[in-house]
């Protein structure tokens, strides 16, 4: 088995022609939906005979997801959330909730545009955008090396 990942943990495991290979992927937000469509169309790049550099195997790609969702979304959520917190602070922990700042566009909001700039404009910075798959024909400079240590460091 092969793990990638700290906040988001994929465990990849099974064997090439094997009857299945799967992963164990954790972190995910409650309430969250994967696209299966999504993944198909990600899985069908590498299906045998798409091209000359294709894989040679017959197995066919298909995903399913055998645990963890509850009607197509990730679950574990409090029915309660006031009543948790109670429940926890009733048993002694007392570091419980979470405060962290509001984003930027809403502290742009909240500002207004002007004021923003002159209070945290030397604050804010854009950070270079993700690797994405794009057509031979965009303008986008290339990324020439990649791997997936580098992908899954944590900065």
């Amino acid at each position: 088995m092969n793990t990638l990942g700290n906040k988001l943990r994929v465990t990849v495991f099974g064997q090439s022609h094997a009857p299945s290979i799967g992963c164990v992927v954790e972190g995910l937000p409650a309430g969250f939906a994967p696209d299966m469509e999504r993944l198909s169309a990600f899985m069908t790049r590498r299906a045998p005979g798409r091209n000359a550099w294709s894989t040679p195997r017959q197995e066919r790609d298909e995903p399913e997801i055998l645990s963890g969702l509850v009607e197509g979304r990730t679950c574990r959520k409090y029915t309660d959330e006031e009543e948790a917190a109670e429940a926890a602070v009733a048993a002694g922990y007392t570091d419980i909730y979470k405060r962290s700042l509001i984003g930027i566009t809403e502290m742009e909001k909240l500002m207004g545009k002007k004021r923003f700039a002159e209070v945290l404009g030397k604050l804010v910075y854009k950070p270079q955008g993700k690797i994405t798959l794009v057509p031979e024909s965009d303008k986008r400079q290339e990324v020439l090396a990649a791997t997936a240590e580098a992908d899954f460091k944590e900065e």
